[in-house]
């Protein structure tokens, strides 16, 4: 019994080095809308997605933003697809499923992600644009 334990031991600790290092290796930064107005101008490649519905997005987005549908039944997929080196801004209505797409990302590996603070709610309350 001792023999197979050992081993099984070892691995289990080899996986939780992995996903420490994983998510280690994301630089994270939660900004302020006005500290986001700044890091979109002068992020170079930077992405950013909205991951509000359809309908939440068309009624006004960011500038530049792609929209991802967090209920949407492809979105892990997608967000899987996105290439991990590339800086991402993500936000959503008030910041609950920006969250839990930041925790996956850095679960997944992702180098760079900014999340705005208190969402798109945030956003306007700041009197930042709008594009409809």
């Amino acid at each position: 019994m001792r023999n197979r334990t050992f081993p099984a031991i070892i691995i289990m600790v080899a996986l939780l080095f992995c996903t420490a290092q994983a998510s280690l290796a994301t630089e994270l930064h939660n900004l302020t809308p006005e500290q986001s107005v700044k890091a979109l101008a002068e992020t170079p490649g930077l992405i950013i997605l909205d991951i509000r519905t359809p309908a939440e997005f068309n009624s006004g987005h960011i500038k530049g933003a792609e929209n991802i549908d967090f209920y949407g039944s492809n979105f892990q997929a997608r967000i899987d697809s996105l290439d991990k080196t590339t800086p991402y801004f993500i936000y959503c209505r008030s910041g609950r499923r920006s969250g839990i797409t930041v925790e996956y990302m850095q679960q997944a590996g992702f180098a760079t992600i900014m999340e705005l603070t208190h969402g798109i709610n945030g956003w306007k309350k700041a009197n930042q644009p709008l594009i409809q």
